[in-house]
């Protein structure tokens, strides 16, 4: 009766062991993710004084990704959000300027794993992304002493490169991932507005944390 029991036993906890071993490995996460970049710099230039002022302040929003495992170990995906948006307050002279900032990010990202996907678990790894941050600039112009404000624009495309690091926690069709990353990119503006002209400052720090489906 002893011997059944724990026979019974080593095989309740083998089973499943065997099952994860044998279950087909994933080639494919989808997810969703909380994202954030700070650092990016907003400069505006004056274009009739040549007077700068600069805005600073995180990037938030969230963004969705699709990744492709090769050879358990390395991965190829794409990445976008255009819901990233941030509000910052500058002052030149007797004018306050409110900004409010949306940006869009695309990118192709590479990672390489230090651990293979066919068991659950982490998996760190580091990798590299090439992309775009489109972004559109309103500016809220008030000068003081005056009631009237006046609203003008400013846009650029700045390519970006992002050297990324972290880790999955793979738990069988889903996981977790925490992910940071050193952002590079500046371009001025392609647009600018009727009294500045905008240097786009991009190079910063990012954070993301994300959900997916691993399949």
């Amino acid at each position: 009766m002893k011997k059944g029991l724990l026979l019974l036993l080593i095989l309740s906890f083998a089973f499943p062991l065997y099952a994860q071993q044998n279950r087909e490995e994933g080639k494919n996460k989808m997810g969703a993710s909380y994202y954030a970049h700070s650092g990016a710099l907003y400069v505006l230039s004056n274009k009739t004084t040549g007077y700068e002022v600069t805005g600073v302040g995180p990037l938030i929003g969230a963004a969705f990704f699709y990744e492709r495992i090769f050879l358990s170990r390395f991965s190829m995906g794409l990445t976008y959000t255009s819901l990233m948006e941030r509000s910052m307050d500058v002052k030149d002279g007797v004018t306050d300027i409110n900004v409010v900032e949306k940006v869009a990010l695309g990118s192709v990202d590479f990672r390489a794993y230090f651990k293979s996907h066919k068991r659950n678990g982490w998996k760190p790894y580091l990798g590299v992304s090439f992309g775009t941050m489109s972004a559109s600039d309103t500016l809220t112009l008030t000068t003081a002493g005056s009631t009237t404000t006046t609203e003008e624009t400013t846009k650029a495309v700045v390519p970006v490169t992002l050297l990324r690091g972290g880790f999955d926690l793979i738990m069988d069709y889903g996981g977790i991932r925490l992910d940071f990353g050193q952002v590079t990119g500046v371009r001025r503006d392609l647009v600018g507005s009727n009294s500045y002209r905008a240097n786009y400052k991009m190079t910063g720090s990012s954070m993301s944390i994300a959900v997916f489906s691993h399949f």
